[in-house]
């Protein structure tokens, strides 16, 4: 094999590359992938990391925390991707002993392969089974070679030396991740095409700029946490789980890609599995792969073809798992809406595009498919972690006793509160009278938010060692909410609504969850509304916005947008750390873009805003069954007339908040005009009352965020970054983005 010796410019692709937006996509330019495209550093300092890791990987023997590692190749390109593949292996940094090698495919490869390997040091096993599908080699992997995680090798990929090193250290950071994969980069030699750039996986290329993670559905959708192409990090013990799924048939048929090597229909039932088992799913930067490719696979007859391929084994998958309600349901005046909005935004390339997925859908919706027969329970939390490294819990046991705070106080309660009624504030502090944690490990901060009647002269709580209230003369809950955290002393600080009554145990398993879990910034559980008095028939239609959040499993990530494991105010726990970056924000921020309630102003989603921006700061957030508390709800707020300006206000708040995060929505008149249609179309007068409440809030939203100063303040205070998006194909085509 020559090797091409890397030139200025390639060095100029790959940077360029570092940086790539999903709605700007260049790949790299190569004529042909080797080995020495990931450069090595200095040999002496690879040797003095290389001793200090044997020490460290010596230590970690005694204390059982080495993660073993199984690379399972099933070559496609023949005996050239073969030799590639083995050169590249026997670059890789981590420890021979922690790591095995097998291949999978035709017998007259396993001979070439034992061979090659042999002369580069490598021992070659093979698998039981012959078969090049991704789906059969997974079925026929077993226990007996005693590894904790596979690295799938489909195709000719170059990884980066310290690869297999990178896997290991993210199965000991991240013990409930399934899967995971990470950045990809294809040797295709042009830009791709604009109607592509939303959803470059599609020829082969995965970029990852931050690391994502998640357990949620939003992690295993398209834009996620899921590694759609490349090389695929799977845990042996979720394989295991995987495996005692039902048995069904593969629902689409499609074959592999010769080119990238991509069975989207195997990696589909594999993201529904794990997914359905409660594994969490992650892209990381640091995995950084190159695969050769050509320009052959990315016209747009050969996308099209993938898309309804795609879309028909995921709305087969989505209709099997029985999540029908992921499914739209398309109807005439619908389609020809629909038909007329793409009409108006989408040229003749996208229209193609986004006809080849209402195929795909349109073919697994006709289809009769047997639904699952049996729901099989994850196992439990401690069942699942077999190796946890120490320096978590010590790190996590540290910070919570010591880091640079007085011992006795682990938790700040903070209650931010605006003209309270006395009886309902009792409440609230009569349950946190009962907690099960002890009281000189926590602090009750009340923040009075400038009532009418200061809380200091009536508020009692003699129960509680350590009690302040403090006076906000600053009206509005965000700057309530800004004091409180900056007073606060504890290592976590917990906010409690003046209407919420916790269970007793919810301190201390608010403290285990910041323990267990040091990945995550923010986290709340479950709440559930208590009514004073018997609701109307119709407040089913409100219970989201009077802030009900029912959770039916732990779920976490790090996905901005990711609504499924996004917790709300009441009740959320988050990190010192992420309080003083919250407070820094707010420092910095507008105040014109300061979300959360002010006097009778019904805005919202400052919380939502919070807790993206501990994913913005690294940190994710998560939702816990353990967590459950009762939201009182008075008789003054099942009024419709106060639920309508609560809606209208919540859809105000949206709009600004996603605005603020960089995702400006178009309100065109063509929408206005379907909205305004389908609003009387509806015959139901409540949920017609509540339709007309969120468009007027999105118009007035629309119309304030067009004001040239807003704009410019806009422009300023944007706070997401480009390389954070995680829209889908047919949302990134239809506004406009590609």
């Amino acid at each position: 094999m020559v090797r091409r010796s890397p030139t200025k410019e390639d060095a100029e692709s790959r940077e360029n590359e570092a940086r790539l937006a999903p709605h700007s996509v260049r790949l790299a330019i190569t004529t042909e992938v080797t080995v020495a495209d990931f450069p090595m550093s200095d040999p002496r300092a690879n040797q003095n990391c290389d001793n200090d890791r044997l020490k460290v990987e010596s230590s970690a023997v005694l204390s059982g925390g080495v993660a073993k590692v199984t690379v399972v190749l099933w070559p496609q390109q023949g005996e050239r991707g073969i030799q590639q593949s083995l050169e590249m292996l026997s670059r890789q940094t981590i420890l021979r002993t922690h790591w095995a090698l097998y291949l999978s495919g035709a017998p007259e490869l396993r001979k070439l392969a034992v061979d090659s390997g042999r002369s580069l040091g490598l021992e070659v096993k093979g698998l039981s089974r012959l078969s090049e599908n991704f789906a059969d080699i997974c079925m026929s992997l077993t226990s007996e070679d005693e590894r904790e995680v596979f690295v799938f090798l489909g195709c000719t990929a170059v990884l980066q030396p310290d690869y297999l090193e990178c896997v290991r250290s993210i199965v000991e950071r991240f013990p409930e991740l399934g899967v995971w994969g990470g950045q990809v980069l294809t040797g295709i030699e042009s830009e791709l095409p604009p109607w592509i750039g939303a959803a470059p996986w599609l020829a082969g290329s995965q970029p990852v700029q931050i690391d994502r993670w998640a357990n949620s559905r939003r992690g295993y959708e398209f834009g996620g946490a899921f590694p759609f192409c490349g090389p695929l990090c799977l845990r042996a013990s979720a394989l295991a789980e995987w495996r005692r799924l039902p048995h069904y048939e593969r629902l689409a048929k499609s074959p592999e890609d010769p080119q990238h090597g991509a069975d989207w229909p195997a990696r589909f039932q594999l993201a529904f599995g794990l997914h359905h088992l409660g594994w969490g799913t992650g892209l990381f930067h640091n995995l950084k792969a190159i695969i050769p490719g050509s320009t052959e696979g990315t016209s747009l007859n050969s996308i099209i073809g993938h898309v309804e391929e795609i879309e028909y084994a995921r709305f087969s998958l989505l209709k099997w798992w029985g999540w029908m309600d992921q499914i739209p349901k398309a109807t005439k005046h619908g389609q020809v809406l629909e038909d007329i909005r793409r009409s108006v935004n989408c040229n003749r390339d996208q229209r193609r595009l986004l006809a080849a997925q209402d195929r795909g859908r349109i073919r697994a919706a006709n289809e009769a498919i047997a639904g699952a027969k049996v729901s099989l329970q994850p196992r439990r939390r401690e069942e699942r972690i077999n190796r946890r490294p120490g320096h978590l819990h010590s790190q996590a046991s540290e910070s919570m006793n010591s880091g640079g705070m007085p011992a006795e106080v682990s938790l700040s309660v903070v209650i931010c509160t605006h003209n309270p009624r006395k009886d309902v504030l009792a409440k609230a502090l009569q349950a946190l009278s009962t907690q099960t944690l002890a009281a000189d490990r926590w602090e009750l901060l009340i923040i009075d938010n400038d009532s009418a009647e200061p809380v200091e002269g009536w508020v009692r709580a003699p129960w509680c060692k350590d009690m302040k209230v403090i006076r906000e003369p600053e009206r509005g809950i965000n700057f309530a909410r800004t004091r409180g955290l900056r007073e606060a002393r504890g290592e976590l600080i917990l906010f409690v609504d003046d209407d919420n009554v916790l269970e007793a145990n919810y301190l201390a398993t608010a403290l285990r969850i910041g323990r267990e879990h040091p990945q995550l910034g923010i986290w709340g559980g479950i709440i559930e509304l208590e009514f004073e008095v018997k609701p109307p028939s119709w407040i089913d239609l409100y219970r989201a916005t009077l802030a009900e959040r029912l959770v039916e499993r732990d779920v976490w990530s790090n996905l901005i947008f990711d609504g499924d494991s996004t917790p709300i105010t009441a009740g959320c726990c988050l990190r010192r750390e992420l309080a003083q970056a919250f407070v820094q924000r707010m420092e910095n921020l507008p105040i014109e873009f300061r979300l959360g309630r002010r006097g009778s102003q019904l805005t919202n989603c400052e919380d939502i805003d919070l807790a993206w921006t501990a994913c913005q700061h690294g940190w994710g957030m998560g939702l816990f069954r353990s967590l459950r508390l009762k939201h009182l709800i008075p008789p003054l707020r099942l009024e419709e007339d106060y639920l309508l300006r609560l809606t209208e206000g919540t859809a105000y708040s949206y709009v600004l908040l996603y605005a603020l995060w960089g995702e400006r929505s178009r309100l065109t008149l063509l929408d206005r005009c379907v909205r305004w249609w389908r609003i009387q179309k509806m015959r139901q007068m409540p949920l017609r009352g509540r339709m007309k409440s969120e468009l007027r809030g999105q118009q007035r939203a629309h119309r304030w965020l067009k004001t040239p100063r807003i704009r410019q303040l806009l422009a300023a205070a944007s706070c997401r970054s480009a390389s954070s998006s995680n829209s889908s194909l047919d949302a990134a085509i239809l506004s406009g983005r590609v």
